[in-house]
């Protein structure tokens, strides 16, 4: 069995960071533990001196594999009984009087009698596992030693990888297929058409449907794109259509054919395009296909599968077509490959030398952009050196090129793993965790890592752990191990794992025993066969309920380090059995209830997610101060939680994120560590305490319709950020109520007299909090990378001061008043970086109110203005046409009249033929609110 060495360091680093700490003078009066501490310590090290040697190796023998094993359950065990002696002693602070000192000591005697002996077994059991490699002579020199690892991260995005994502590179030789596919789906016939476009894993099946799916859409009433797994849980993903669709609340049920009856009532009356991507099995599809109606209005569903089956099944009750997707010609794999290696196709050509390995590389590929890609990626880390090119040639099958299968694709893949630096590996393999097709936050993952252990401190330097974790994150994306899903200024927030990659993931975990998979009850009755260190439990309803965990299951959960828990089921075991759980992610199903009252015995817990809809139900525990080591709390969907009122005791709480309706406990003074408060309904008393958080540098504070902040409340919220010197987002939201969005009143303009903004921040939004006009304070935010504001007036200077701001790439601005007339030029140099801008004003002139000059906003792609309420003007925005960078004009619509409309279409149009650019054009439909004032939030493109 295959055991890799990064994942026995994934815990050995941060252990010997915690066996220095309990050799400490602290711990002086344990005299015998600290000798044997000591004794691991040194025996440890050496051991991680071993490995580090080892990781170089491509091919070891068994009996080296095996002892990696063994050091790695040693080193867990060990870290285990670290917590245990934590939990029973607690931290000791030379500061304790002696009275208090003795009453410790005599108090924990038998715990420290008994944490002694497990300490002297795991001694023993280190120089057991020594002797053993020297009994058995397992070699740390054996085969060959991989040249292409390499341990340099960068924190950057490499722009190659966005643009390979945003289609620069995957649309060579695409072009021809996107045309005759959009051909296919865009013709005169009334009846309902599927089109299942069928072909190898990683042919590019998904983008090419993709981007015709977002090509064609803007002509469809409504539009679905929804992903099927391998395993699909049928209730979420119609539920998920469901969300796409702005089918209300109220409707949702878990249900499926109440489910399907709503969508194909919303559906009835629509002209709909559905894309439904990776379709596995014909069943799922049979259900699926129920809920899409025909109408005889040119309705479309594409579907992507491996399956020539399933395709041709798929179909067959239909007007249809079957759609293959071939691989590319050598011609394109050769533009693809070097455009990854070199970022061009071009640039290589110095490497004449590389020609012929070149060729033999894509020929093992057969094609397939995926392998290409993978493979590319390992190259473009590394200087072009030929005996480089050579290895990663040799190290490939020949048999993939006649052959394409997925054990082929998995192992070409596999390169891509087997040259990845040892400390991201059991990074990567954290996705493991999540399910086929789920679409992971990047904050939240960097956050699971670092509660994990698996980021190091040997990578700090002048960083803190969470950018060290952005640079692994970042290095994962660059070797496209990672797909972008949600991008902002260069830099990618979500991400997904390609499913074969995933399958690739999930087979180095089981390998390793990394992380275990349970569907069911009979997968959890297996759990006794190891110990368990990761869970991820995807229990389905059904079967007889667990009334009682066997001690056998018990004893494996009870290592468990990670748990993700998809959906509550009738025999999920009890929180209570994790003693060792470190993270704790769950997102739970339509009605569920997530108890979570026995987290308070969970002493080694760092990390907290929840996630429901509105209608599951948290329970927490009264108390929770004894989470001494809880980092995150973060609770998403529930409404009614009453959040522990003992929280602001926890001492190392850096991240708290609750729903906005939830109720903010009294103290959150003190919990001076806080980087990260987002939601809570909140006092003025609270709004004054947030002086006191000095640390934090993520605040989002939403104020609701039952709570005016009031001029106390703005005095004391100005107050309080000029002490916030380490603040980087700052967001204040008004929640609409019945009566319209509740602003906020700065009648005296105090946020104008700031006196000592945070110049570090990033992104500033300010949603209803009118002010007079732009403060002054704002031109020294050379940080500011995000703008939202309302502005009763903005005069010329102000937009000049917004202009020199170095880093501004996105502006939403709301004027209030802007003279008919009124024209302010914008001249070369002016807003150098900014790539979005929106611009609004309840009259519809915002788009003449700023004139474009040349070489003014080098860098713009989208612009979104808003269109007048009562008649159109004829006007468009003056100067477009210097906006050489631009790809997308959107016009916002709230109560324009359909002449206006018509006449807005005509008149945009006729601005961007002669753009020399030729933008695209989008009307959004905006929902009303009762005053007008629509802000940064669009809905459904217009047809």
């Amino acid at each position: 069995m295959e055991r890799i060495v990064s994942l026995s360091k994934g815990v050995m680093e941060p252990l010997l960071g915690k066996l220095t700490n309990l050799m400490g003078a602290e711990y002086a009066n344990m005299s015998v533990v600290r000798q044997r501490v000591s004794f691991l310590k040194h025996e440890l090290c050496a051991m991680n001196a071993v490995l580090d040697k080892m990781d170089l190796v491509d091919d070891l023998d068994p009996s080296a594999k095996d002892w990696m094993g063994q050091v790695r359950e040693m080193a867990y065990d060990i870290d285990d009984c670290v917590g245990d002696f934590m939990a029973q002693i607690g931290d000791i602070s030379a500061e304790q009087g002696f009275v208090l000192k003795v009453t410790r000591y005599l108090r924990t005697l038998w715990a420290r009698r008994e944490i002694a002996v497990q300490i002297k077994e795991l001694k023993a059991r280190a120089i057991e596992v020594s002797e053993r490699r020297l009994r058995y002579m397992v070699s740390d020199d054996k085969g060959s030693s991989s040249s292409l690892v390499s341990d340099n991260i960068q924190l950057a995005i490499d722009p190659r990888v966005m643009a390979h994502y945003q289609g620069a590179a995957l649309l060579v030789g695409i072009d021809a297929q996107r045309a005759e596919l959009t051909n296919l789906l865009m013709d005169s016939e009334d009846k309902l058409k599927v089109v299942s476009i069928v072909g190898l894993g990683g042919v590019g099946k998904t983008t090419l449907a993709k981007i015709v799916y977002d090509d064609i859409k803007g002509d469809f009433d409504c539009k679905v794109f929804v992903s099927v797994s391998q395993q699909p849980d049928l209730r979420s993903l119609l539920s998920g259509i469901h969300v796409q669709l702005g089918i209300e609340e109220n409707s949702h049920s878990s249900e499926i054919n109440v489910l399907i009856d709503c969508i194909k009532k919303k559906l009835t009356n629509k002209r709909y395009i559905i894309l439904i991507d990776d379709l596995w099995d014909q069943p799922a599809w049979d259900i699926i296909r129920c809920a899409f109606p025909e109408n005889n209005k040119r309705c479309r569903v594409m579907i992507t599968t491996r399956l020539k089956d399933v395709a041709c099944w798929a179909c067959c009750n239909c007007y249809h077509n079957i759609y293959s997707m071939q691989p590319l010609n050598y011609a394109e794999a050769r533009i693809l490959f070097f455009n990854r290696v070199f970022g061009s196709e071009n640039d290589h050509t110095s490497h004449f030398e590389l020609e012929k390995v070149t060729t033999e590389i894509l020929k093992k590929c057969g094609g397939l952009p995926l392998a290409i890609t993978a493979v590319a990626n390992i190259l473009a880390t590394c200087p072009a050196r030929l005996s480089d090119w050579m290895n990663i040639n040799n190290s490939m099958s020949l048999q993939f090129a006649t052959n394409p299968s997925l054990e082929g694709m998995k192992q070409i893949l596999g390169m891509s793993y087997k040259h990845l630096p040892r400390h991201l590996r059991p990074c990567l393999l954290f996705l493991g965790l999540y399910p086929e097709d789920w679409v992971v936050e990047r904050d939240v993952l960097i956050h699971e890592w670092i509660a994990e252990g698996l980021v190091s401190d040997i990578h700090l330097g002048q960083l803190c752990l969470e950018n060290v974790a952005k640079k692994y994150f970042n290095e994962l994306v660059n070797r496209n191990l990672l797909q972008p899903v949600r991008t902002e200024h260069g830099e990618v927030l979500s991400c997904k794992v390609h499913d074969i990659m995933l399958d690739l993931i999930l087979t180095k975990c089981a390998e390793n025993d990394f992380i275990t998979v349970a569907h069911n009850y009979e997968d959890i009755e297996r759990l006794h066969q190891y110990k368990v260190r990761r869970l991820s439990l995807r229990l389905r309803d059904g079967g007889t309920t667990l009334e009682r965990i066997p001690e056998t299951i018990s004893e494996s959960l009870a290592h468990v380090r990670s748990l993700a828990w998809f959906k509550i089921s009738a025999y999920t075991p009890n929180l209570s059995l994790f003693k060792y759980l470190r993270v704790l992610i769950i997102y739970a199903g339509t009605g569920d209830t997530v108890d979570l009252t026995a987290i308070s015995v969970l002493f080694q817990l760092r990390y907290l997610r929840v996630s429901t809809p509105e209608d599951a139900r948290v329970g927490f525990p009264n108390k929770i101060r004894e989470l001494v080591n809880l980092e995150t709390f973060h609770i998403h969907g529930d409404k009614t939680s009453v959040i522990p009122s003992d929280i602001f005791l926890l001492p190392r709480l850096l991240h708290l994120m609750v729903p906005h309706e939830a109720r903010l406990p009294k103290g959150i003074g003190k919990m001076k560590a806080l980087h990260t408060l987002c939601g809570f309904k909140f006092s003025l008393k609270d709004i004054e305490s947030l002086a006191e958080l000095t640390n934090l540098r993520i605040l989002k504070l939403c104020y609701i319709a039952n709570f005016d902040i009031g001029t106390a409340g703005v005095d004391a919220l100005v107050s309080s950020l000029e002490k916030l010197i380490n603040l980087k987002y700052l967001a204040v939201d008004g929640r609409t109520g019945r009566n319209g969005p509740l602003w906020i009143k700065d009648e005296d303009n105090r946020l104008h007299a700031l006196s000592d903004p945070p110049t570090h921040i990033e992104v500033l939004k300010l949603e209803y909090w009118m002010l007079y006009r732009i403060p002054n304070w704002i031109g020294v935010l050379m940080c500011l990378r995000c703008l939202t504001l309302h502005v009763n007036m903005m005069p010329a200077e102000d937009v000049y001061l917004l202009g020199r701001l170095p880093s501004l790439v996105e502006l939403h601005l709301f004027v209030v008043h802007i003279p008919v007339d009124k024209i302010v030029e914008v001249g070369a140099g002016l807003f150098p970086v900014l790539e979005i801008l929106q611009i609004e004003n309840e009259h519809g002139n915002a788009m003449t109110f700023l004139r474009s000059e040349t070489g003014s906003m080098p860098k713009l792609q989208q612009l979104f203005l808003l269109l007048p309420r009562g008649e159109w003007r004829g006007t468009t925005p003056v100067g477009m046409e210097h906006l050489l960078s631009l790809k997308g004009m959107y016009a916002i619509w709230n109560r324009s009249s359909g002449q206006c409309l018509r006449e807005a279409r005509a008149a945009f149009s006729k601005a961007i033929d002669l753009h020399p650019g030729h933008p695209s054009f989008t009307i959004l439909y905006c929902p009303l609110v009762s005053n007008g004032y629509l802000f940064a939030t669009f809905g459904s493109p217009l047809v």
